[in-house]
């Protein structure tokens, strides 16, 4: 993941506003610091010098994206949490769980 710019504004529609720091190459999904999916990329607007890119919110909690204002996100591949994997119980596990 790179950095990409700062979140400046949210838009009445729910579009997330982020100022570039950087040339955008075509990554898809912007990211925060903790690796939680934010925002889908639209389109990116503004003049040449300082563009911005427009984001379609992905976070369905009000609060957390007032927590994101001013700060950086992250552009990357589609998926970069890593998910959990649940392993399976050995027969002698299996038998020495307690049962209700």
């Amino acid at each position: 993941m790179k950095t990409v710019g700062v979140l400046t504004a949210i838009s009445r529609r729910g579009e997330l506003i982020v100022k570039l720091k950087e040339e955008y190459r075509g990554e898809k999904v912007a990211f925060d610091f903790r690796g939680t999916p934010v925002g889908e990329v639209r389109r990116v607007t503004g003049p040449v010098n300082s563009p911005y890119l427009i984001l379609r919110c992905l976070l369905k909690d009000p609060n957390q994206l007032n927590r994101l204002l001013g700060r950086e996100l992250f552009l990357g591949p589609e998926s970069v949490k890593r998910r959990r994997v649940r392993r399976k119980l050995k027969e002698s596990e299996r038998d020495g769980r307690r049962r209700l």
